[in-house]
């Protein structure tokens, strides 16, 4: 049975799709896949489930709760297990059947690629982990404390690969392909410096050098009336450059414009 967490909690075995119909058995079970592999102690999930005045049944409701969790695993033939010691719970998963495992894994693998000169697997492995995005993680679930912590890494987790798979793709000359993708970027994390370098060397490889210098005019102009600050050395370092046409641009390594960038 593999586990899915990057989107909507699913348990799915081949075309077979298992699910907890009730909320607070979800929570369990997302609770445990965010410590795959580690106890987790009774008292922590009671607090997930109810905050500090847990009601008299809560033990009785929890050990319910995880009755249904194992109903389904075993209905579904997992090797995944929850076990029960003086500690708390316990769910054992491979890293193969839990998604946001695979994700980090591929990452791993698609980062050293990169870091070693072999751009065009790093970039491959890079993609295989963000195929696995299907949205918001556990967007089914509400925003219990443990809960919304573990989605809030995950998210920030994606918003790293995302930058470094887009680095990568630049250096693979998939300018023109990426501009769209790097507008819905910017204007979902409009303080990112590190997106706006990314869409001026995207826009200009791909011959639109007036929208490279317009894009910088509209990060100058954010940052100055949210926070006050001129652009940084990259983005500056990198208008100026696209000014006097610098050749490294078009043909060069873009190490210069694509490290140290990292807001």
């Amino acid at each position: 049975m593999d586990f899915y967490v990057l989107g909507r909690l699913q348990m799915r075995n081949g075309g077979c799709a298992y699910t907890l119909r009730r909320t607070k058995p979800k929570i369990v079970l997302a609770v445990l896949l965010a410590h795959a592999d580690q106890p987790v102690s009774t008292d922590r999930i009671m607090r997930e489930l109810w905050g500090e005045r847990p009601p008299q049944s809560a033990a009785a409701n929890l050990y319910t709760y995880v009755c249904s969790i194992r109903g389904l695993l075993t209905a579904g033939r997992s090797k995944a297990k929850i076990l029960t010691g003086a500690a708390g719970y316990v769910l054992n998963v491979e890293d193969d059947c839990l998604d946001a495992l695979r994700y980090r894994r591929l990452a791993a693998r698609g980062r050293a690629q990169l870091r070693d000169g072999d751009l065009r697997s790093g970039v491959a492995l890079l993609g295989q982990a963000a195929r696995l995005w299907r949205g918001r993680p556990l967007a089914d679930l509400p925003a219990t404390p443990e809960v919304e912590q573990w989605v809030e890494i995950l998210e920030e987790q994606h918003r790293s690969l995302l930058r470094d798979w887009t680095d990568g793709r630049l250096r693979l000359g998939q300018n023109e392909e990426l501009v769209g993708e790097l507008r819905a970027g910017v204007a979902a994390d409009p303080m990112c410096e590190r997106l706006y370098v990314q869409l001026m060397l995207a826009l200009y490889r791909s011959g639109r050098v007036a929208e490279a210098l317009e894009a910088y005019r509209d990060v100058r102009r954010l940052l100055a009336a949210e926070l006050g600050l001129e652009p940084g050395p990259e983005l500056t370092g990198l208008q100026g450059a696209i000014l006097c046409r610098d050749p490294s641009l078009a043909n060069g390594d873009l190490s210069t414009w694509l490290t140290g960038c990292h807001g």
